[in-house]
């Protein structure tokens, strides 16, 4: 019985180890005030093309809002680094399920914009988390 004991704890561990292991890191979150997902389907995608981000600056804030089709139901992170001259926004699914379902969405980032310069923007979808156990959950 102590074994088996021993055995589940090691899974247990090994699939917590994967779980916690995310690329959004704690630089990328530095300026940034807040990241948000919404679930806005097809039926109210029509006017927002896929990849398409728009950006608006208001009181020293940076909003860049990004519109992504995605499958099963993801919970994101996000992040954003400047590299040379171009803005890369990162996001990530964190509750990665191998689900069938497609969905649109939309992917909003604040950013504290304290002289932000870029001259281009990149987003890149990390890899997804599959979701394991955790002492975190």
């Amino acid at each position: 019985m102590r074994n088996l004991t021993i055995i589940l704890t090691f899974i247990t561990l090994f699939l917590s180890c994967t779980y916690e292991e995310g690329g959004i890191n704690d630089e990328m979150k530095t300026k940034l005030i807040s990241f948000g997902q919404e679930t806005i389907g097809y039926a109210n995608a029509e006017n927002n093309t896929h990849g398409k981000v728009i950006e608006k600056r208001n009181n020293g804030i940076l909003t860049l809002t990004y519109f992504t089709e995605e499958t099963g139901c993801p919970h994101f992170e996000g992040g954003y680094k400047i590299i040379n001259k171009t803005l890369t926004l990162y996001y990530q699914d964190v509750y990665f399920q191998p689900l069938k379902c497609i969905d649109f969405f939309k992917l909003e980032y604040k950013i504290k914009d304290e002289n932000i310069n870029y001259e281009n923007i990149k987003v890149v979808r990390l890899k997804p988390i599959k979701k394991g156990l955790s002492v975190k959950d």
